[in-house]
């Protein structure tokens, strides 16, 4: 996210800077993802659909983190704003790409016996997904915050 930040504000990539910032919002990521969890799973223990929609919510939170670099409460309340504006499309995007993500790691897998190997391809895999969320949710959150600039 914060080599997209830079590629955007048309600065050159610099490696030790990037390390640098994800180490001080370390701390603050690890929060927000507890956080992130708990509200998740008081949502899915409610029913499903409230889990879901939390999820939605705060699809953008680490996002909003980095590219921000503001607090964590600050990071949550903006991702709800920018969701909450085009709430359908925004789950229907989020929803679609881990729908999507989730497919190709259990189509590459389907079949493989359970071994040390499998395990490790298994995560490999998942971690190519992830990075791939990862972009597009950044993606998706620079898209609404043009459009909220609109408004």
């Amino acid at each position: 996210v914060f080599a997209m930040r830079q590629a955007v504000k048309r600065q050159p990539i610099n490696l030790a800077y990037i390390f640098g910032a994800a180490l001080r919002l370390y701390p603050a990521a690890i929060v927000l993802s507890i956080l992130e969890l708990i509200l998740t799973v008081l949502g899915l223990s409610l029913f499903i659909v409230p889990g879901i929609i939390v999820t939605i919510l705060l699809a953008m939170m680490l996002h909003a983190l980095v590219w921000y670099q503001i607090s964590p409460w600050q990071a949550m309340l903006r991702s709800i704003q920018y969701v909450r504006k085009h709430f359908w499309l925004n789950a229907f995007y989020i929803l679609l790409t881990q729908l999507l993500v989730t497919l190709v790691v259990m189509l590459t897998t389907w079949g493989l016996p359970t071994t040390l190997w499998f395990n490790i391809f298994s995560a490999w895999l998942g971690a190519i997904g992830a990075s791939f969320y990862i972009v597009f949710v950044t993606i998706l959150m620079t898209f609404n915050e043009k459009q909220s600039s609109k408004s």
